[in-house]
Order: structure tokens, then C-alpha cells, then sequence
């Protein structure tokens, strides 16, 4: 059994763009509507896929979950988050916790939930 990460977001297409280099993703597949906006896409970054779509919801109501990503250094988090932050809203600042030397929790512009951290 193997889960996928199903993101509905608006402007789909800058979504994928983005997060393809924060993560140094490639973009593996791409289907649109007739309308030109993004019906599936599916990108992977270091052995995980993750599918983008356009919301076709006229409201994106707030995230139900977050998306934790272990990195291997505290470098991995500055930079995925320095690509991610404009118009975020943060959770909990870019720095130390307890359990990780570098740590930031944010609401990214496409209402994506994300919790970066280094291991």
C-alpha cells in the first residue's frame, strides 16, 4: 500500500512551479482541463510523489493537516522555506526546538500547512 499526498490549491500551475524548487522536485505528469487549468499533475521530490490540482472550489477553506518534512540539515530547511515564505502565514518561527536544531511550521500561500525540520 502506498499513499500520495493530494494537494487542491488556486494557481495550481505557480504551485508547481514553486514547489518543484523548493524541493528540487520534477514534475512527472501533467493533465489539464479544456478550461487550461491543471485537472492532475503529479511531481516527486526525493521518492515521494505529491498531486497538484486547481481547486475547482470557489472557496479553499483552512488546512486540515500539515505536511512535516524531515531534512537532513538545517541548510535543506532555510532554503525550502526561504522559496516558500512570501505570503505565508508562520506558525512558529524559522529556528531551534527541542527536537530539532532547526524548525519552522507555516501556512504557505496556496493554504498548504507545512512543518519543516532537520534531523
Amino acid at each position: 500500500m502506498k499513499f500520495m499526498i493530494q494537494l487542491y490549491v488556486k494557481n495550481a500551475k505557480e504551485a508547481i512551479e514553486l514547489y518543484t524548487k523548493a524541493f528540487d522536485a520534477k514534475l512527472e505528469h501533467i493533465d489539464y482541463t479544456p478550461e487550461k487549468t491543471v485537472l492532475h499533475s503529479e511531481i516527486v521530490a526525493h521518492g515521494q510523489k505529491i498531486a497538484i490540482s486547481d481547486s475547482q472550489e470557489t472557496v479553499i477553506t483552512g488546512t486540515v493537516f500539515q505536511i512535516d518534512v524531515r531534512m537532513k540539515k538545517v541548510e535543506d530547511v532555510e532554503k525550502v522555506f526561504e522559496i516558500l515564505k512570501e505570503d505565508s502565514q508562520v506558525n512558529v518561527p524559522l529556528g531551534p526546538v527541542f527536537f530539532s536544531p532547526c524548525m519552522v511550521d507555516f501556512i504557505d500561500k496556496f493554504g498548504v500547512r507545512w512543518c519543516l525540520f532537520a534531523e
